[in-house]
């Protein structure tokens, strides 16, 4: 499997099945200081993609999604993603690498954001699908076909 298109799909299965319900807890749970966080990560990772640094890209992206793990207030839920942490970050700097799907991202992210900013679960837990369902778009699109 040379280009971890196994790895890559299995990850998002993991991803759908915990992100999910985390962004919809999250949104009944978060305070307001960890609605400016996810915000400033939203606004790191379109500054990063306007000078192309898929780096610090990467590293708002992580922080995006750890802050909403954090968000649902039960440890438990983020000590599920310590152990992929390398895995994750290597498959998101191989995506976020192509410009469109940062620019996807951005997009996703900005829904995702604004979900959890209104306090509304049933739109995070949408907002969230539609980011995992793009994800494996870009991913099928732009990673694995090539």
């Amino acid at each position: 499997d040379p280009k971890g298109t196994k790895i890559s799909q299995q990850l998002i299965e993991v991803r759908r099945m915990i992100e999910i319900g985390a962004a919809e807890l999250c949104a009944v749970r978060c305070s307001d200081s960890l609605v400016d966080d996810l915000r400033k990560c939203v606004e790191q990772m379109e500054a990063a993609a306007q000078v192309a640094d898929v780096d610090a890209f990467v590293e708002a992206d992580i922080e995006f999604h750890d802050a909403i793990l954090g968000g649902t207030g039960n440890p438990f839920v983020a000590a599920i993603f310590d152990p992929m942490r390398p895995t994750i970050e290597f498959s998101r700097t191989q995506t976020s690498a192509i410009p469109l799907i940062r620019e996807h991202a951005i997009t996703e992210h900005r829904s995702v954001l604004n979900a959890i900013a209104t306090r509304d679960p049933e739109a995070a837990r949408h907002a969230m699908t539609s980011h995992m369902d793009q994800t494996q778009r870009d991913l099928e699109i732009y990673v694995l076909s090539r």
